[in-house]
């Protein structure tokens, strides 16, 4: 699945019938899996999660979550955000963990951005 049908996905709410046997709470691996397959889409072998903080049942003061508001949960709760690669993989990316070279201003394809023929750091 493209990574703009898997956003869409995304959107999505999370729950229904069959979850009903789930037991909750659920460890943060097994929900991102099961979100991942719903989207249609695999998990990054990257991605790392706490076991410390797993999902609670996913419904707020406006009911039912989507995939996407759980996801961002378990986002925060591992202190990182999610993309969907170019290989089409859900990645959590978690704060600090990117190397330093992606510190460096680049286009969307990935290009390096000069000034004066000197890379921009941001």
């Amino acid at each position: 699945m493209h990574g703009y049908d898997a956003m869409l996905k995304a959107e999505e709410t999370w729950l229904d019938s069959s979850y009903d046997a789930e037991t909750w709470p659920m460890p943060a691996a097994t929900a991102v899996a099961d979100i991942a397959a719903r989207m249609g889409v695999a998990v990054d072998s990257r991605t790392v999660l706490d076991a410390a903080f797993p999902m609670q049942y996913p419904v707020d003061s406006e009911g039912d979550m989507t995939m996407r508001e759980a996801l961002g949960r378990i986002a925060v709760a591992n202190a990182g955000n999610w993309i969907i690669t170019d290989d089409g993989k859900l990645l959590l990316v978690g704060l600090n963990s990117m190397p330093k070279e992606t510190n460096y201003l680049v286009t969307e394809t990935g290009s390096a951005i000069t000034f004066g023929g000197v890379r921009i750091l941001v």
